[in-house]
């Protein structure tokens, strides 16, 4: 769908706002949903908020590796060759859903460990279609999805057209980058050992000197080093 030639500026006074009202409420009725995580739940807030003609699509093609938790939305999902209409890549990665599969996705990605999923937006740029469905486009949209241990951090642009009674039609993610974050809590304790070896190293080389240091103990130390790092 094309735009409206009367539609020139970012910003349509006739949508003004609406687009991101209705996008509010569904990131709202998300985060609400019941503890068993039921598909009863996810089929209704999928009926709510979405045509059943919708797909919803994640485009990876700017990934050079592509990790489980890079995907992190439904990692076993295949992916196909795509094309992606906002990054303009012919050849890259992702892929998509329909009405019929969203809401037992939503099922199995809250239920296989993703505690919560954040969207933080920048400025949006609303538009009407001679058809009377409109969109909302993101330059930067930052995704956050919470694990008990890890925060996977994905930052993309963001298209979603809404249908004339604002039910979505078409949701389009693509990401350019990602970050892993960890708790301080989790890697407070590898960071002091190292800190521990430096400092033993160091003790080591100033009571013996450089050439004092036997093969053995350097070998030694790397393993212990490899340890801390890469446990077991």
């Amino acid at each position: 769908m094309q735009p409206s030639s009367a539609v020139k500026r970012a910003y349509d006074s006739s949508v003004s706002g609406v687009c991101a009202r209705r996008l509010m409420q569904y990131l709202y009725h998300q985060r609400q949903r019941p503890n068993d995580n039921s598909i009863a739940y996810w089929r209704k807030f999928v009926a709510e908020y979405y045509s059943p003609r919708a797909k919803k699509r994640w485009c990876l093609s700017l990934y050079s590796n592509v990790g489980h938790h890079a995907l992190g939305v439904f990692p076993q999902a295949a992916m196909d060759a795509w094309h992606c209409d906002l990054c303009g890549s012919k050849s890259g990665k992702g892929f998509e859903a329909t009405y019929e599969v969203l809401p037992r996705l939503n099922e199995i990605k809250f239920g296989s460990g993703v505690i919560d999923e954040l969207l933080f937006l920048d400025s949006s740029r609303e538009q009407r279609f001679p058809s009377g469905a409109m969109m909302i486009e993101f330059a930067k949209a930052v995704q956050e999805s919470v694990y008990e241990q890890l925060r996977v951090v994905r930052e993309g642009q963001l298209r979603i057209i809404f249908t004339q009674d604002l039910k979505i039609l078409s949701w389009e993610f693509c990401a350019r980058r990602h970050e892993e974050l960890l708790p301080r809590r989790l890697v407070a304790p590898q960071v002091n050992q190292l800190v521990q070896l430096a400092q033993k190293c160091q003790s080591t080389i100033a009571e013996s000197g450089a050439d004092g240091v036997s093969q053995q103990d350097l070998q030694t130390n790397s393993n212990m080093y490899v340890n801390v790092l890469f446990p077991l």
